[in-house]
């Protein structure tokens, strides 16, 4: 019987982990780049999709993509496409940049105009916010912070049963982040 056995390695310096990219897929990639660089947004979005159609693993397009949404003042789709690339890079400190950013995310600016009393200039995505902790400290269990701010967020929001699984506030009290 034969049997395929995948075999993990550590990147070597200077490479980032992540899948190898093809030439035509790194010349694609440049391309957005530059297409960035040169303020053309439009070509970048499609040469970054054309990228991530052709490899979905490729979290630097990704994260162009995210760019470029934030440039058009859309931080919603922008936060959604920075946890895409997260996905791909496996960063504890980017999970826990992306916790934060989903617990302040502006609204857009059609809903505030519609009615300022009713809608709040920001949504906060306090689930997905207790996601990300929870992947920072999977990624990384020294990162206390993480841990502690997820705790909090979830009682603020209501979240007794994720504060009771975590059990960070008996354990916790006394190394309590300061700032």
């Amino acid at each position: 019987m034969f049997h395929v056995y995948a075999r993990l390695t550590l990147p070597k310096r200077g490479r980032k982990p992540g899948p190898v990219l093809s030439q035509q897929v790194r010349a694609l990639i440049g391309e957005g780049n530059q297409a960035y660089i040169d303020g053309n947004v439009q070509e970048t979005l499609r040469i970054m999709q054309e990228v991530i159609r052709i490899e979905p693993r490729a979290a630097q397009a990704w994260s162009v993509l995210a760019q470029c949404y934030a440039d058009m003042n859309e931080p919603q789709k922008a936060l959604q496409l920075r946890i895409m690339a997260a996905h791909l890079m496996h960063d504890a400190e980017e999970w826990e940049r992306l916790a934060k950013q989903s617990v302040y995310v502006p609204a857009p600016t059609y809903m505030r105009a519609l009615s300022s009393n009713s809608v709040p200039s920001e949504l906060g995505y306090n689930q997905q916010a207790l996601y990300c902790y929870g992947k920072v400290y999977n990624l990384d269990p020294s990162m206390i912070n993480a841990l502690w701010d997820r705790a909090t967020l979830a009682k603020e929001i209501g979240e007794l049963k994720t504060v009771r699984d975590l059990q960070v506030y008996p354990t916790c009290a006394e190394c309590k982040p300061q700032g």
